[in-house]
């Protein structure tokens, strides 16, 4: 006879391992995913093609078609940075502009990453019943937040400046020229490349917190606009 009454009331179902995107260690080994060893982000574009998430494991071979899709980095970069005037006096403003350049590297590199994934179609054939909230881009942001972004740091930004000379002999001038710089790819040479400004991290322990780029204008801002570019590079830890 028994002496536990208990009856078992329940039944071990098996699961898709694409609902758990976080990679565990083991003595056997696991899954692979080969990374750059160095990224840059500069004024390329990413090209995939997709439905809804969902990738063919042969669209040529299938016959089926996909929409394409484009990740511009430099729209990228444009989205996830911003540009402001430091706190400073009259003269500064006019002499010797302070401009503040904040940074979401993360974010950046994270968008990327998924990019490259979904050009490279790792995922390919899984379907959203296979994730864990139906969403497979959801799942691939997850597998890069788990498994690859820590896997990284910055290495380096290269800064790109020009200075453009305008008339401020109007009256009306009312100054948004030359306190409008603007972000554009064209300066992507060697030609308007500068080293004199400084990075900050706003946090020294993490891999990947946000950065700040302090630049001064060299030329004064009553007779000269600039504009800017800049791109980010990371290397593996």
């Amino acid at each position: 006879m028994k002496s536990n009454l208990m009856i078992k009331k329940y039944i071990v179902e098996s699961d898709n391992g694409t609902k758990n995107m976080k990679t565990i260690k083991s003595f056997f080994g696991t899954k692979l995913i080969d990374i750059e060893d160095s990224i840059i982000i500069d004024n390329k574009s990413i090209r995939y093609s997709d439905i809804n998430g969902y990738q063919y494991f042969n669209i040529e071979y299938l016959g089926a078609t996909e929409n394409e899709q484009l990740i511009d980095l430099t729209d990228l970069k444009n989205t996830y940075h911003t540009i402001s005037l430091q706190t400073q006096s009259i003269i500064d403003i006019e002499n010797s502009t302070k401009w503040s350049i904040d940074i979401d590297i993360k974010n950046i590199l994270k968008k990327y990453l998924f990019g490259k994934i979904k050009e490279s179609r790792t995922f390919k054939t899984i379907k959203t019943i296979d994730t864990k909230n139906s969403d497979i881009d959801d799942s691939i942001y997850s597998f890069i937040d788990y498994n690859i972004l820590n896997r990284y740091e910055l290495d380096k930004i290269d800064f790109y400046v020009k200075y453009t000379n305008f008339n401020t002999s109007n009256v009306f001038n009312n100054n948004i020229i030359q306190y409008n710089p603007i972000f554009i790819d064209i300066l992507y040479n060697d030609t308007y490349l500068i080293k004199n400004y400084n990075l900050i991290k706003k946090d020294q322990f993490e891999n990947l917190t946000n950065i700040k780029i302090l630049f001064n204008q060299i030329k004064p801002s009553t007779d000269y606009k600039f504009d800017y570019y800049f791109n980010i590079n990371y290397k593996k830890i």
